[in-house]
């Protein structure tokens, strides 16, 4: 049985004394046991410090704290129970600490123009960010003539989930696209960081957006400060998977896609194997999960949840080169996609006229999963996006800024995200 918990309750998690655990099939550890055991039992007294039940697909746990030794020797010893651990903290997948911000007007840049008469399902964003014009293009960057953004789709009724900072959804640049989800910060409402706003732009916003008329749908989790959790991850993806549930049954299923621009790194892979597990239970549901590779010089075996089975993985890339701060994969890892990362120009939280800055894979990801909103408009399924993305991309056109980083990228498929309806050599 579930708990009812209220929405203020999830603001008690303390990394230090969370632990999550996973289990299945079993009774004597459910939060609503009373009955079975007697009141004075350790079994009983632990149950009682469970604070949270979470059910994404066939993945089970739940949130449980003050645990001691001999309490996780005596869960670990009871049947059903698959693992604990303790909760990890999760950071933005940025490379920066704090965006910077610059004052210029931002306009709509008319991207409904239509440029092409022999074709006039294509569109053509002139005098596009950078960004976009790099998606349009198969060529080097020093080969680029134009700065033009072609599209044949725009992501309209696709909705995408942002796990992330949370999002300014009244900016003009959203049209009113952006929609408050949930909350599982001890803050206000709304982006106190910026992170969430600029990635939110990069994905759907007039100017900035590939995808110009997605539904976005603020799900914030990660604080002010940038720091988030595994549990608080966890308990948003479960949101998001009764939220989906909920439009399906009320309308004609849409088409849903997260995205998690969030990473947690330990050179022991158990540790937060968790997370992946629930991820990856995430994707056999039906829902396209995008994340970031991670800007530590690591592999990606030790990142969660790049490292989950069937999820699309985006890094980092600068004009033709691997961003220096990339993680990397050791072997071909199957949707696997390097996007813009470097310099990236979105909307700022702050004010409707001015944009911020960021580097790192957070912004690789958005642009993917605005470039899947496109393909899930247009009917691409599901389970085929992923092999889209990787079949569309532009192969090997990557450098690495030095030897050494030639030897650690030989292994990383070299894939540039291209999401142009026309074929531009």
């Amino acid at each position: 049985m579930k708990l009812s918990i209220p929405l203020l309750s999830l603001f008690s998690i303390v990394y230090s004394l969370t632990y999550i655990v996973e289990y299945t099939n079993i009774n004597t550890t459910d939060p609503q046991l009373h009955q079975a055991h007697n009141s004075t039992t350790t079994l009983q007294r632990v149950s009682q410090n469970i604070t949270h039940t979470i059910d994404i697909g066939k993945f089970q746990c739940f949130l449980i704290e003050d645990l001691t030794e001999a309490d996780i020797v005596m869960l670990e010893k009871t049947p059903g129970v698959i693992s604990i651990k303790k909760d990890e903290r999760i950071f933005l997948a940025s490379n920066d600490s704090q965006l910077a911000i610059e004052e210029v007007l931002v306009t709509s840049l008319d991207p409904q123009y239509q440029r092409s008469p022999d074709n006039r399902k294509v569109k053509v964003q002139e005098n596009a960010p950078g960004h976009l014009t790099r998606l349009s293009t198969r060529r080097r960057t020093n080969q680029i003539e134009e700065n033009v953004f072609y599209y044949d789709s725009t992501g309209k009724d696709i909705f995408v989930y942002v796990l992330d900072t949370g999002i300014f959804i009244e900016h003009p640049e959203f049209d009113g696209r952006a929609l408050r989800g949930a909350s599982f910060v001890e803050e206000k409402e709304g982006d106190s960081h910026g992170h969430g706003t600029h990635v939110a732009g990069l994905i759907g916003s007039k100017t900035f957006g590939v995808a110009k008329e997605v539904t976005l749908v603020d799900v914030k989790v990660v604080n002010s400060k940038g720091l988030s959790s595994i549990s608080k991850l966890l308990l948003a993806i479960e949101w998001c998977v009764n939220d989906i549930k909920t439009r399906s049954s009320s309308s004609s299923s849409p088409p849903a896609i997260i995205n998690i621009s969030l990473a947690t790194v330990s050179s022991d892979p158990e540790s937060i194997k968790t997370l992946s597990k629930a991820v990856e239970e995430l994707i056999s549901l039906g829902i396209v999960v995008i994340t970031s590779l991670g800007n530590f010089l690591s592999s990606i075996n030790t990142v969660s949840p790049a490292n989950a089975l069937g999820v699309i993985v985006a890094g980092a890339s600068m004009n033709n080169t691997i961003a220096n701060f990339s993680n990397y994969a050791l072997g071909d890892i199957k949707f696997f996609i390097f996007a813009p990362g470097v310099n990236v120009v979105s909307l700022s939280h702050k004010d409707i006229d001015q944009v911020a800055v960021l580097n790192g894979s957070s912004s690789s990801a958005l642009l993917t999963s605005g470039c899947a909103a496109g393909y899930l408009e247009k009917g691409t399924p599901l389970q085929d996006i992923g092999q889209v993305l990787v079949a569309k991309s532009t192969k090997k056109i990557l450098d690495t800024y030095d030897n050494q980083a030639l030897y650690r990228y030989q292994l990383t498929p070299n894939r540039l995200l291209y999401c142009s309806p026309l074929v531009r050599l």
